[in-house]
């Protein structure tokens, strides 16, 4: 039996990057690999009570938090290892085994209880409540009845604890694998080892999303016949528990960060519309809960990867659901609006500079409104073009529409920030020889030397914007 130090249900996900050749979706196992296992997969050898707590809102907080850490995530690996097996295998459900002479060693330990005679009952007692059990193991354990010494008790009396432990994982006799220990001259022995699954075990229904739809296997999805596109967007793994709001999390941090990182040609970006859960099992002992996102939903007709074989491990599918996100998200401008470069406008996007207001401005050059005024044209998200002070700073508030900005302030998309920034309306403008410092709603117009700004780089020298400056974005 493993020694365990602590107790950490809170491990990473790995994330995996679409496939460009994604017929079929094969079991990611890099991906899946490269999840650390969870600290205790079963109870401390000297414990008879081990309190272990699954709190749902913590986990789905580090599933967030995960994938916004490998947002960039590595190409998904190519496998040669995995051959599509055919037929679905039976998983485990109600009573898994028994009169075993090994204890529970998975992934998804909840917890020790030590109960006063060998009744089931007891044991789902202590599961039934508790957040995430979806399993447990009753077994007889001979323990010494005081602490061993090698050299002043090696070998105390015997005694016989009723142990109850408990699993976020389905479990099966594969996965007993704790045959006992020696501690100094006492031999730790199991006997009368029975495994219980929650039965039927369902898939919970989550905020935002449609569903579940349970489903005997994995989504394996086509092209698009649509757009002829690849739809699967990444995949992630944990092995905490049996929570496929977990994988919820993932998908909506997923559309989170690709909304704020579109393609810069069409304002298109990898959406999460659509997701499918489901507990990889490796030998029949639970491997991970995986999450397979989509950028469209798919039914249960599509639901054919039942397993494969990695050399002479045989992975099979249980659990399985699929989940739609209830207000869809598009994935690229919708119609009226259409993407300038920066974000998606109302009617036809004006190209920066374009605007006849400006007399041809564009980045990169200094183009005055007025002659004898530090002023710049832009074309605000809206369309028209504006005058802003050209020293304006580029650590200005992002934005997406004028509205954002407050009274008196404009979206400018065609400045040399290279992201749309919110700038002062200029009536009248700073003059810089003058080395004046105006504030618009609590934003710096002056920059400092060397600062970008909205038309280059500012030049205390020259106490201006110095134009055709490369400014960085």
């Amino acid at each position: 039996m493993h020694s365990i130090l602590a107790v950490s249900l809170f491990l990473g996900v790995a994330v995996a990057a679409p496939n460009p050749n994604p017929l079929p979706q094969d079991f990611d196992f890099a991906m899946v690999d490269s999840v650390p296992e969870p600290t205790a997969l079963g109870p401390p050898v000297d414990k008879t009570i081990d309190a272990v707590t699954y709190d749902r809102t913590s986990a789905v907080a580090a599933a967030s938090y995960q994938v916004l850490a490998t947002a960039v995530p590595s190409a998904k690996v190519k496998r040669t290892d995995g051959a599509p097996m055919c037929q679905t295998a039976e998983q485990p459900a109600g009573k898994a085994f028994t009169d075993l002479k090994a204890s529970i060693e998975q992934i998804g330990y909840l917890g020790l209880r030590t109960v006063d005679s060998y009744d089931p009952a007891l044991c789902a007692e202590h599961c039934d409540p508790k957040h995430g059990c979806v399993a447990f193991n009753l077994y007889f354990e001979r323990d010494p009845s005081f602490a061993t010494d090698p050299k002043s008790c090696p070998n105390p009396p015997s005694t016989t604890n009723i142990k109850c432990t408990l699993y976020g994982f389905p479990i099966a006799s594969g996965g007993a694998t704790n045959k006992g220990q020696w501690r100094d001259g006492f031999e730790v022995a199991i006997a009368g080892s029975n495994g219980y699954n929650r039965k039927p075990l369902t898939s919970p229904g989550i905020d935002k999303y449609d569903g579940p739809t349970e489903l005997q296997c994995a989504i394996n999805a086509p092209l698009d016949p649509a757009t002829g596109k690849n739809t699967h967007v990444g995949s992630t793994a944990f092995k905490t528990t049996f929570d496929p709001a977990q994988c919820a999390a993932a998908c909506n941090t997923h559309n989170i960060y690709h909304l704020s990182h579109r393609n810069p040609n069409d304002g298109s970006y990898p959406l999460c519309n659509f997701f499918n859960s489901y507990v990889l099992y490796k030998n029949g002992v639970p491997e991970s809960l995986v999450c397979s996102m989509y950028s469209r939903s798919w039914d249960e007709s599509y639901a054919d990867n039942c397993g494969q074989w990695r050399g002479h491990d045989q992975y099979t599918v249980g659990q399985s659901a699929s989940y739609a996100l209830r207000e869809r998200l598009p994935g690229a401008c919708e119609a009226p609006k259409t993407w300038n470069g920066t974000a998606c406008v109302e009617g036809a996007a004006a190209p920066p500079g374009a605007n006849a207001g400006c007399k041809g401005a564009k980045c990169g050059t200094f183009k005055s409104c007025s002659s004898d005024l530090d002023c710049i044209c832009v074309t605000s998200a809206e369309g028209p073009g504006y005058c802003v002070p050209g020293s304006t700073r580029c650590s200005n508030p992002s934005c997406q529409k004028s509205a954002d900005c407050g009274t008196g302030m404009v979206c400018a998309v065609d400045t040399c920030c290279g992201r749309p920034v919110c700038g002062p309306v200029a009536n009248v403008c700073q003059n810089p020889r003058r080395k004046l410092m105006r504030m618009a709603r609590g934003l710096a117009v002056r920059a400092e030397e060397g600062e970008d700004t909205f038309a280059g780089a500012w030049d205390e020298d020259a106490g201006s914007v110095v134009p055709h400056l490369e400014a960085a974005v």
